[in-house]
């Protein structure tokens, strides 16, 4: 119950990124930038106010209105709220991809006084579908910042657009929003540009891999749950197919180059053979198929790259059972990696 309710919350929940106009001269800044503990998400009984009044208007069970509030609350508790926004600077933002207007947010500790760490995070999804909001924030990504990273990610073209003019096109033109970020970091205060990795999860794999193919700039990277073939997966989740025709342009006529041209398994040896790679996967993963990472490691140990490989039996795609000990496995990877 708990799983499917913070999923509920996760999806449902986005932040309102501010929308202007943009000068010419204003392509390598961060834009309408302003914090991410912003209403609904100034005080913690603002966000619980917004968590049950959105309740309230789904479900009209008052035990089970109180019930998934509870778990709210017990997911996400008042003092790690408090904690995060005394202790963490987290900003939204808007920026430049090329001719789109993308949204994207960076959290950083407060106390910094020396330059930190950075990761990029590649999220998964698609649209605003998996869009990172504060759920999302609190449950993964404050606690990276909190070891002394600082976290910087995209939402992609097109995500909280009601009317987008460019769209998330699943690993094409959006990748660039990806490595826009890279040209971004010197805007960041304490961004360490010498000491950058790139954590992707899901199709945030995928996004990762591409933007590599393009930077030498990232030193280590690693992937949870990450889908490395595209056309293959097809066999154990066909209802991908009705994504990639909304999303992935010529796919109707181009099929198969276009889902190999996004799947890392084929082209890996073109990556930057010194980034060392870290693969996280759940055995029982139902949404990308933990074949995907057993093939890629494969493919790494035939290249003689650097690699770990950790397959969690017993486990699904967000690693739930396992959440402490793979992220212990990734501050170490970067630890080690970032020095």
């Amino acid at each position: 119950m708990l799983k499917n309710v913070c999923l509920f919350f996760l999806t449902l929940f986005s932040f309102a990124f501010g929308v202007g106009e943009a000068a010419e001269d204003e392509s390598n800044q961060l834009l309408s930038a302003d914090t991410c503990f912003r209403s609904p998400f100034g005080s913690y009984s603002e966000w619980v106010s917004m968590i049950t009044a959105s309740t309230s208007q789904r479900l009209d069970d008052e035990a089970e209105i109180q019930e998934r509030v509870d778990n709210f609350r017990s997911q996400f508790p008042e003092e790690d709220f408090e904690h995060y926004r005394q202790t963490l600077d987290c900003q939204t933002f808007r920026y430049h991809s090329g001719d789109a207007l993308v949204n994207g947010y960076v959290i950083r500790p407060k106390d910094a006084d020396s330059e930190l760490p950075v990761i990029i995070y590649n999220r998964g999804g698609n649209g605003n579908y998996g869009s990172v909001n504060m759920a999302r924030m609190a449950g993964d990504l404050f606690p990276l910042a909190e070891e002394g990273f600082i976290v910087i990610g995209t939402q992609y073209r097109g995500t909280f657009e009601r009317e987008p003019e460019y769209h998330d096109e699943f690993g094409g033109a959006d990748v660039e929003d990806v490595t826009r970020l890279l040209e971004l970091l010197p805007e960041i205060p304490n961004a360490d540009m010498d000491r950058i990795g790139m954590l992707g999860t899901s199709r945030g794999a995928m996004q990762s891999y591409l933007a590599l193919k393009d930077s030498s700039q990232v030193k280590a990277l690693v992937t949870i749950a990450g889908n490395v073939d595209l056309l293959k997966d097809l066999e154990t989740r066909p209802e991908m197919e009705r994504v990639y025709e909304g999303r992935i342009p010529n796919y109707d006529t181009n099929k198969e180059d276009e889902l190999r041209k996004r799947s890392a398994i084929h082209w890996i040896s073109e990556i930057n053979s010194d980034i060392p790679i870290l693969l996280l996967h759940g055995e029982e993963d139902e949404r990308v198929n933990a074949r995907n990472s057993v093939a890629m490691a494969e493919e790494l140990a035939r290249l003689g790259r650097e690699y770990k490989f950790v397959l969690y039996s017993n486990d699904g795609h967000d690693l739930s059972e396992n959440k402490e000990v793979a992220f212990h496995e990734v501050i170490k990877w970067f630890d080690t990696h970032l020095q």
